[in-house]
């Protein structure tokens, strides 16, 4: 399968079987939960990628694409902290 970024989504050229996956550092890869969809809007930082079961077998996982979270906006609000002893 292959995978692409586009717009901030992740798009497989698969229409059945879609297991996306996501992989964070060295950690193991683990299913995204209810991502078996051909499109995905990711909610992480990591490398995802998807494996398409047809007839019982597995693909190999398509290359993966890494997606880099990052803010979009700064705060509009000052935010203050106030102590005081009890």
């Amino acid at each position: 399968p292959s995978v692409q970024l586009s717009g901030g989504t992740l798009l497989v050229d698969q229409t059945t079987g879609i297991q996306w996956y996501v992989q964070q550092g060295t950690n193991p890869a683990r299913a995204v939960a209810n991502a078996t969809r051909p499109v995905l809007t990711p909610f992480e930082s990591g490398q995802y990628f998807v494996i398409i079961t047809a007839n019982g077998c597995a693909s190999p996982p398509s290359d993966p694409v890494t997606f880099v979270l990052t803010a979009t906006t700064e705060p509009v609000a000052d935010f203050s902290v106030r102590v005081t002893p009890n």
